[in-house]
């Protein structure tokens, strides 16, 4: 699952194989732990079955202990653990009492969705945002304020309206904390950010140095497809999303512009993996963008 398909308002089934379950090192709850904590830090909102199948095949403890320990295992990692259901083919009771917990778990969203979605001044900015996407695909903050307010939202509900819209996938908005370190653009068309990733794959080679790009080359490629205002904060957003990382105040760092192979000049370097840089302090996403990079 691509970190852009987590969406809060959203409830997530994890299923495993209730047979696969032997003792607390067993490879599964290493999967179910990653699954967990992959959802919970993408979509803090959404809400998360656990679901065990084969229940019939297990017998090595009694079922409602097993629930109870991942219950507790599990609702640590995430607090929107709803409940841990276990299903045996043979007998329905387990299938209808997982439908019961699923309509209870619905029903609070399904009246947030139906209070934000019917109300006036929402229908009038939704419908306002997409006869914009077909003219401007990217708004500041306060251009999107601008337009809430115009159409009779009051500023109480701004940020609510621009979550709810975040989270059921009509725009991409990641400042809901409201500071100044984070990218302050409402994103109206997920191309943009396809776009801009394309100004970093497609950059020539004579513009950087083994993935090293000045900040104002950067700049400079970013305006030729989108407007100047929205430069510094698509900069911003890059390194957001792990694209690239500041190494000083004129230099950044894209992993995916790096050579597959040691640089020539550094072939005498007796180090397995001959590139060298230094961090003033390592973001969450860098691993998994920077190392096979390195390693390929």
């Amino acid at each position: 699952m691509l970190t852009n398909h987590y969406q809060n308002l959203t409830i997530y089934f994890l299923l495993f194989n209730l047979g696969s379950v032997v003792g607390q090192s067993s490879p599964l709850h290493l999967t179910l732990e990653n699954w967990v904590n992959s959802i919970y830090s993408k979509a803090p909102r959404s809400l998360l079955f656990l679901i065990g199948t084969n229940q019939d095949t297990n017998h090595e403890k009694p079922i409602d202990l097993i629930s109870k320990h991942f219950h507790n295992k599990y609702s640590k990692l995430n607090p929107n653990l709803i409940s841990v259901q276990m299903l045996n083919c043979l007998n329905l009771d387990s299938v209808k009492h997982l439908i019961s917990h699923l309509v209870d778990s619905i029903t609070p969203i399904e009246n947030f969705c139906n209070t934000i979605s019917s109300s006036d001044g929402f229908l009038l900015l939704e419908t306002h945002l997409k006869q914009l996407k077909t003219t401007k695909n990217i708004l500041t903050w306060q251009e999107y304020e601008k337009l809430a307010t115009s159409v009779g939202i009051s500023a109480r509900y701004t940020l609510k309206y621009c979550k709810y819209l975040h989270d059921t996938g009509n725009l991409i908005y990641l400042n809901f904390k409201r500071t100044h370190l984070c990218s302050d653009l409402v994103i109206l068309d997920q191309q943009s950010l396809i776009d801009l990733a394309k100004v970093l794959t497609g950059m020539p080679s004579n513009l950087h140095e083994f993935g090293l790009i000045k900040s104002e080359t950067l700049a400079q490629e970013i305006q030729k497809s989108f407007s100047p205002d929205h430069v510094e904060q698509l900069i911003h957003l890059l390194e957001e999303i792990g694209s690239i990382y500041r190494i000083t105040s004129r230099v950044y760092l894209c992993t995916t512009l790096m050579q597959e192979a040691n640089p020539a000049h550094l072939s005498h370097w007796k180090y397995i993996f001959g590139r060298i840089y230094k961090f003033p302090f390592l973001p969450l996403s860098f691993f998994p963008n920077l190392m096979p990079s390195i390693t390929h």
